[in-house]
């Protein structure tokens, strides 16, 4: 059983709400459904990033980069 959907509201400029919902009629969907399509592949894309990044960094042996910046070790002034 899958757990229910939960929402997000967006606010678009008038310009990009016609376009928005030009491009959903081309597409023969929703608006509603176009913009979870997109937000789907969008977040699906970047979590793929995120874990060959972490994998990429854990096999190069960096397991983690302290704050701070030109050198400056943050943890060690704050």
């Amino acid at each position: 059983m899958s757990l229910p959907k939960k929402d997000v509201k967006v606010y678009l400029d008038p310009d990009v709400h016609a376009a928005f919902n030009a491009i959903s009629d081309l597409e023969r969907m929703t608006m509603q459904d176009l913009a979870e399509k997109v937000i789907r592949k969008f977040v699906q894309r970047r979590v793929h990033e995120a874990n060959v990044l972490a994998e990429k960094l854990k096999s190069s042996g960096i397991n983690r980069i302290r704050r701070g910046s030109a050198g400056i070790d943050r943890d060690a002034t704050d």
